[in-house]
């Protein structure tokens, strides 16, 4: 009789810098997307896990908000502490940094964040970006060496989360600390979160995508009602901001730019939730203070 194969269930986290790549790296290991994603710092603001469940192997990858060690704003201290609040109760803490960044006083400071955690939670750390570094050879062997001499991580990596490039090398060095447990989800789920926090992300990102500067920042989703039908789920979504000009803005000339945003949100909606999707959305401007967007 063949000996039952035990399951293993843990947690990652994945934790870094502003634009070091982690949700793009998240949906490269799920094979799917599952993360937003937009060439905007801190596109990612909440804390948001993925699961990815292999036969009797379950992960849930826990993407955070990138840490900026000298926020001077309430908004960016509401990040740091939702990314480093996210480190708690993992089982690996994945450090993302770009290969080609430089080295600066905010990595020495979130380095220095994390010095004590390694006696009780191992850290790998995970070089992304590694196609960029073809012209430069030199410059990030020099930066990996400051890495290590700044913090003792239980590995490295050099990865490519945008072309694919040893992301499933990284996957096999996750696992050796993944422990024996119980899944916690059942294999068709792949994100821990609801369908209305999915909706309102998706609709976020293509806000970050297509709306300038400062404005992406100013906004709040508000899904107003989420009702699946036999042949369809119907979306109410109210996207609010602070001024009426931003509202001109979002609005567009004749409704193009709401059009164009929610259309793209739509069309994502659909592939995730592998079924039709009416997406209607406004645009209200905040009637006070309290509503507005910190």
């Amino acid at each position: 009789m063949q000996a039952e194969i035990e399951s293993r269930c843990g947690k990652v986290v994945f934790i870094g810098l502003p634009n070091a790549g982690k949700s793009t790296l998240l949906n490269a290991l799920l094979g799917k997307k599952v993360s937003i994603v937009s060439n905007k710092p801190h596109t990612t603001q909440k804390n948001f896990t993925a699961v990815k469940t292999d036969g009797a192997i379950q992960i849930l990858y826990l993407d955070t908000p990138g840490v900026a060690m000298q926020a001077r704003f309430l908004r960016y201290r509401t990040f740091n502490r939702e990314a480093l609040g996210g480190i708690l109760g993992v089982q690996l803490i994945v450090y993302v940094a770009e290969a080609n960044q430089s080295w600066d006083r905010q990595t020495e400071k979130l380095l220095e964040a994390l010095v004590g955690l390694e006696e009780k939670v191992p850290v790998l750390l995970v070089f992304n970006k590694i196609d960029k570094m073809v012209k430069d050879p030199d410059g990030f062997a020099n930066l990996v060496q400051k890495f290590l001499k700044k913090y003792p991580f239980c590995a490295s990596l050099g990865i490519s989360a945008k072309t694919g490039e040893n992301v499933q090398e990284l996957e096999s060095a996750i696992l050796p600390y993944i422990p024996e447990g119980k899944h916690m989800f059942s294999e068709s789920v792949s994100v821990a979160s609801t369908e209305t926090f999915v909706a309102q992300e998706l609709l976020r990102e293509k806000l970050f995508i297509y709306l300038k500067k400062e404005l992406p920042y100013c906004t709040r989703i508000h899904i107003d009602s989420f009702e699946e039908t036999p042949t369809c789920i119907r979306i109410a979504a109210n996207i609010q901001v602070i001024k009426p000009s931003q509202k001109a803005i979002i609005i567009g000339k004749a409704g193009a730019q709401l059009k164009r945003i929610a259309t793209s949100a739509r069309l994502d909606m659909e592939n995730f939730f592998s079924r039709p999707v009416f997406l209607q959305c406004w645009v209200t401007v905040a009637k006070s203070q309290k509503e507005a967007v910190a």
